[in-house]
């Protein structure tokens, strides 16, 4: 057969002395899908590719491993697109996919059912093939800077297809303010080894960040987040003012829009945290750790340009407060507390996280579409991820 397009799992179709990347088969093959799963392959299984005459589009499925990827790419100079394809918030690619970026061929895309997206190509639409030139295209044009890399900086579990960074080698590139210009949201998980000494050289380069996520003792970065146009910004405050207390004057809240606490305070008083309302822009607040009502009987009256006040309930937990009282206000907002660092990673590239979700629900409410009365929003545990364009 002149095959040209396969998408197939090769080891089924060579099942009893090995893939031969010599057979006919392959000789007119241009784009090949391969479904194999090859976590644990070594590219010496696979170093055959590259003795595929007129290979152009390579696709992988199943594969997680680096040395795939980067040897292909080295091997293949004919290659035009080589595709890292992924389904679910599980398939995150476990290696430095930044070590990838910098060549254009290399594209990670989510993909849609296989049999649909493969009905759709062969009837002339844009399948994964297409949609990948494209994007390819507009990198190569200038259209998608390769600094949008930067634009989001997460240390460990990062969404599918996207970057899992390395602080030391990150520490470097940010040493051309070509690059730290554009770092503008960085997630900072508590579990990462090396922190804080390893954040410093970066927080000392990158000026620019606007989003925040901080969890962990960290505050020997206190004076760099003075400095910084800070307006969205989660962390536990008592870990960031570990040594004076908490000071709201400080200059690390002057642009902060959006304040989403995870302080653990069972007891709080409000007379503790009153200095909230003293928060020049603040218009979104949330608490994921409160079991104090009082708190939020009295930030909404203190703070009436606050447009949204949030209560995170974990799933499994019964809250130990009384909400109810709080209905009338229809900026009170309960919902579930999914993956806080997942949601903020949705927000951060674009998508609807649970200020958005939030905002929606109360408009609702306000235009009568629901009961005014209802204030808690309920969602399912998992949700379908859709992003928009890059901030």
């Amino acid at each position: 057969m002149p095959l040209r397009y396969l998408s197939t799992n090769l080891a089924y179709l060579f099942p009893s002395d090995g893939i031969d990347f010599m057979h006919p088969l392959f000789s007119r093959i241009t784009h090949l899908q391969v479904w194999d799963d090859l976590d644990t392959a070594r590219w010496e299984e696979w170093s055959g590719l590259t003795t595929i005459p007129n290979l152009t589009h390579l696709a992988f499925l199943l594969t997680k491993s680096s040395s795939i990827f980067k040897n292909t790419l080295a091997a293949c100079p004919g290659l035009k697109v080589i595709i890292f394809q992924y389904s679910s918030l599980g398939d995150n690619p476990e290696f430095g996919v930044e070590s990838l970026a910098h060549d254009t061929r290399f594209v990670c895309l989510h993909a849609r059912p296989f049999y649909v997206d493969w009905q759709i190509g062969a009837r002339g639409g844009e399948d994964f093939w297409v949609r990948a030139e494209q994007f390819i295209a507009r990198r190569n044009r200038g259209e998608i800077a390769q600094t949008v890399l930067y634009n989001v900086v997460v240390f460990s579990n990062p969404l599918p297809g996207h970057v899992c960074f390395d602080p030391a080698r990150l520490s470097v590139a940010v040493q051309s303010p070509a690059i730290s210009q554009h770092v503008r949201n960085v997630c900072i998980l508590h579990s990462l080894v090396g922190f804080p000494d390893d954040l410093q050289p970066i927080f000392a380069k990158c000026s620019a960040i606007q989003n925040l996520f901080l969890i962990g003792r960290h505050s020997a970065l206190l004076p760099f987040l003075s400095v910084m146009p800070l307006r969205r910004l989660y962390t536990g405050l008592a870990y960031l003012f570990a040594l004076a207390g908490i000071d709201f004057m400080h200059l690390l809240f002057s642009q902060i829009t959006h304040l989403q606490l995870a302080d653990r305070l069972p007891n709080a008083q409000w007379e503790e945290w009153q200095g909230l309302s003293t928060i020049p822009n603040l218009t979104h607040l949330a608490f994921q750790r409160l079991e104090t009502l009082s708190i939020f009987q009295n930030i909404l009256p203190a703070c009436p340009g606050l447009q949204v006040l949030v209560h995170l309930q974990p799933y499994a937990k019964k809250s130990e407060i009384v909400l109810e009282s709080l209905a009338n206000d229809t900026r009170f907002v309960s919902m579930p507390a999914t993956s806080l660092s997942t949601d903020w990673q949705i927000g951060a590239r674009g998508g609807d996280d649970m200020w958005v979700r939030a905002e929606k629900f109360i408009a609702r409410r306000n235009n009568g579409e629901i009961d005014r009365k209802i204030f808690v929003l309920q969602e399912e545990a998992s949700r379908t991820i859709t992003s928009r364009s890059e901030r």
